[in-house]
């Protein structure tokens, strides 16, 4: 032991220029790839790294600091698992001890609701579009039970975590809005995270689920691809730091939308028949899933502007109904609405258990929610089009990885084809159920390979 320790010691300096030339070979080997492999290799780089930091190397990690913030993230939900026996207020200090954690909590601004235009907040959204200091900004409501009221602690807490969002722009690696503060009405039982949206005052939030029903010729596939890379990309990142979205559905992933009206194709008879993305021979719309419909001159549909996945679970890992998106009974089209929502839930989470118990979240639900966005985006129908194609939410269910599923073929093309039939199937072949933390690196890895990898060949 002795002379090892000497040895160590005394060649600390060599083993250190050694390991930088290797570094540096590494680095000079990566330049060699292409540029999809190239970012493959920086995903499962990143991806390794973070599963093997501790407290310690993640104080070493100077290089590369938005790295940093995402370790921090996972430090605190490793944390908050580890203390979900207890109290609010030993959560709180736990995620307080985390280095950084407090310093950002301080920097996220608490406002109320006189901050905002008054009567600009309505009761019953559950995403608003208003200004605050004569800026553009979307407030998303998450409400609480009012015989439990929101407390100190938890609003701290929640201020640190949103905070980290905005460290090192890591709300990009997330596909996400940079976030100004919190807003509390306790009179309406709600606490509401502020985002600044781009764009100018006259600009209306649209959601991709509003997209697809409403523009009657598909989005060009190049863009779509582009849009589902972005997404697989945003939830590989979220599930490296041990975050589960928990609602991801094309109504969570919105725009800032211009008013403008839409580009008018010329008839024709003077340009020749619209280029269409067809499903056997037709487009795709009219009375049933799939007939064709021959149609005059339609609206080009204006370039996708940049989409951002919203809607984010933040409550503690362990205590799911904290804050909610249960939406309020006032809440026009309430009951439409959430039939719409619980389309995305994964199958499991529809079955009743024989304790009464619905089965813990995981990776795999976050998965199944995601490929059905991408069977969306691919087939540019939303799902409650194709479940009003079904007799029952079983028919529909059973459909999804088979016959809707297969319509993407002719489509998109296989690759995008079989990674959305991955992520629906939960065709990982890791040999795991997502539970533990090893168990859920392996679905990370399967997942990077499997979906983001092959999401990112997808060209046109």
């Amino acid at each position: 032991m002795a002379l090892r320790t000497k040895w160590v010691t005394s060649d600390k300096g060599r083993v250190e220029a050694l390991l930088k030339r290797i570094g540096h070979t590494n680095e000079l080997l990566v330049v060699l790839l292409d540029t999809a492999h190239q970012a493959q290799v920086d995903r499962q780089t990143d991806m390794t790294i973070l599963d093997l930091m501790d407290h310690d190397t993640l104080e070493g990690t100077t290089s590369r600091p938005e790295l940093k913030t995402m370790a921090k993230i996972k430090q605190w939900q490793m944390q908050e698992r580890r203390d979900s026996q207890t109290d609010d207020a030993v959560s709180a200090y736990s995620f307080s001890t985390i280095s950084g954690a407090n310093q950002t909590s301080r920097r996220i601004h608490s406002y109320q609701v006189r901050d905002f235009k008054r009567g600009s907040l309505p009761h019953g959204d559950y995403r608003t579009l208003t200004a605050l200091e004569d800026k553009p900004v979307m407030v998303e409501w998450k409400y609480y039970n009012r015989d439990q009221p929101f407390r100190l602690e938890q609003t701290l807490r929640l201020g640190g975590l949103v905070g980290l969002l905005n460290k090192d722009e890591l709300f990009k690696k997330f596909m996400t809005l940079p976030c100004k503060g919190l807003v509390d009405d306790a009179d309406n039982s709600r606490i509401g995270v502020v985002f600044a949206v781009e764009g100018s005052a006259g600009n209306r939030l649209k959601s991709l689920q509003a997209l697809i029903r409403e523009t009657q010729v598909p989005v060009p596939i190049g863009q779509r691809f582009q849009l589902a890379k972005g997404l697989v990309t945003a939830v590989h990142h979220l599930h490296s730091v041990d975050w589960l979205h928990k609602s991801i559905r094309s109504d969570n992933i919105i725009c800032s939308w211009a008013p403008e009206s839409e580009i008018k194709i010329p008839s024709p008879s003077s340009r020749g028949k619209p280029a269409v993305v067809q499903e056997n021979g037709g487009d795709g719309s009219g009375s049933g899933f799939g007939a064709a419909k021959a149609s005059a001159a339609r609206p080009r549909p204006r370039p996708l502007p940049p989409q951002y996945l919203v809607g984010w679970d933040l409550s503690r890992p362990d205590h799911p109904l904290e804050l909610s998106e249960t939406l309020s009974i006032s809440t026009a089209g309430f009951q439409s609405r959430r039939d719409e929502i619980l389309l995305y839930n994964h199958p499991s989470l529809h079955a009743q258990s024989a304790s009464g118990k619905r089965p813990r979240y995981c990776a795999r639900f976050d998965i199944y929610s995601l490929g059905l966005v991408l069977l969306e985006i691919g087939l540019w129908r939303t799902l409650s089009e194709l479940r009003r194609h079904c007799n029952s939410d079983a028919e529909f269910r059973d459909k999804l990885p088979t016959e809707f599923c297969d319509k993407l073929l002719p489509r998109v093309g296989e690759v995008y084809w079989r990674a959305v039939r991955r992520c629906i199937n939960g065709d990982f072949d890791d040999g795991s159920d997502g539970a533990s933390e090893t168990e859920g690196f392996q679905l990370q890895i399967a997942f990077e390979r499997l979906v983001v990898s092959e999401i990112e060949r997808c060209y046109a």
